[in-house]
């Protein structure tokens, strides 16, 4: 896989959520006139605790049963899955959505080898300033963090 074809597959997932939930009127999509049609807006607490959150975990459940039954083909449909549900959770939130997906990408652009690490015992990548986050692994973070200053700027 290329960074091309992995862009233009997540822009064509993105528009697609977009399509389906319009054509579907989930959470009440607005038409051009500005009226609601579909569904009726909701509260988005409401929204996900009785409805979108039993979607996700379906699709979830149904990835980890492919892994755990070596299905690697049938793994990367359910993850697509998974993505559509993910972004269509974004959609039907809508609550400054744009403005937190920017806030994370550019919190995770801002992550480097002199700031984070990843813990090899969880294969997480761990801010080297958070020493809860390595309890049981203080080794190791002190590991990281000789190595970071030895990087120099």
């Amino acid at each position: 896989m290329t960074k091309d074809e992995f862009m233009s597959a997540i822009e064509i997932i993105a528009e697609s959520v977009w399509n389906f939930h319009e054509r579907w009127g989930f959470e009440g999509s607005k038409s051009k006139d500005g009226n609601v049609v579909g569904l009726v807006l909701r509260d988005p607490q409401e929204l996900f605790e009785n409805e979108r959150h039993q979607i996700l975990d379906e699709e979830i459940n149904e990835f980890k049963e492919a892994i755990s039954k070596r299905q690697l083909d049938q793994a990367s449909l359910e993850l697509g899955d998974v993505l559509f549900v993910v972004i269509g959770h974004c959609k039907a939130y809508d609550r400054n959505i744009c403005s937190a997906l920017k806030e994370i990408a550019k919190k995770n652009d801002n992550k480097t080898n002199k700031t984070h690490a990843i813990r090899s015992d969880t294969g997480k990548l761990l801010s080297l300033e958070k020493v809860e986050k390595w309890s049981g692994a203080e080794e190791e973070r002190r590991y990281h963090l000789l190595m970071s200053y030895s990087k120099g700027d």
